[in-house]
């Protein structure tokens, strides 16, 4: 059997208007989740950023902690008055990975809650139309359809939602890392993007033909 391939623009281009179309009542709670997503990945850079400087000191070697970012968080702390040293750039990277993981922890609870509510609202409009349809409707419909719809289509429905909050946090994440790593080195950002583009085709088409021996099987 000729599956599709695992990925296109095409596929991806109908994915997205279907998530549209079905979840066009969440625009603004998918907008919440990438600020916090956004937030999260910011938090992270700034924390795996911090950890330049701070091999600065430990080292003594003046080369380190030249780069935009580092600088600007040595003069964030000179501004509101401490001195830059080892025991404060700890205490930085352990506060802002303790915002990060608070960020994340709201994003979880976010997006099972609007899963929830997802649930409970389509539900609710189901019944209620099922409770104003004709009796020759039910007659036409077969047994079990209704009870397969109300208990696994909706559920299904709702864990598309967390999966999207998890792409959008993730490709938010990944914004933010690719801007942060490539404000530290450009060079070896882009020399590591292009091998990695190049695994992730490798790997896209290894997935399709697993996908063609399984289906084989």
């Amino acid at each position: 059997m000729e599956l599709k391939p695992v990925l296109s623009l095409r596929r991806f281009r109908d994915l997205v208007l279907l998530i549209n179309d079905s979840f066009q009542n969440y625009r603004w709670a998918f907008l919440v989740v990438a600020v916090f997503g956004f937030l999260s990945g910011l938090l992270g850079g700034l924390g795996i950023s911090a950890i330049i400087p701070l091999f600065s000191f430990i080292t003594g070697d003046p080369n380190l902690g030249t780069d935009p970012i580092s600088q600007k968080i040595i003069g964030s702390l000179k501004f509101i008055g401490l001195t830059p040293n080892i025991y404060w750039l700890i205490g930085f990277i352990v506060s802002v990975f303790i915002f990060k993981a608070i960020a994340l922890f709201f994003i979880s609870y976010y997006t099972e809650k609007l899963s929830a509510r997802y649930e409970e609202d389509y539900r609710k409009k189901l019944f209620t139309d099922l409770l104003n349809s004709k009796l020759d409707h039910f007659h036409q419909e077969k047994p079990g359809h209704i009870e397969h719809l109300v208990m696994q289509d909706i559920n299904k429905g709702a864990q598309v939602m967390v999966d999207a909050g998890g792409v959008i946090l993730a490709a938010t994440g990944l914004l933010v890392y690719a801007f942060v790593a490539y404000r530290l080195s450009p060079v070896v950002t882009v020399a590591t993007l292009i091998p990695g583009l190049l695994f992730f085709y490798l790997l896209k088409s290894l997935f399709y033909r697993v996908r063609q021996v399984a289906d084989w099987l």
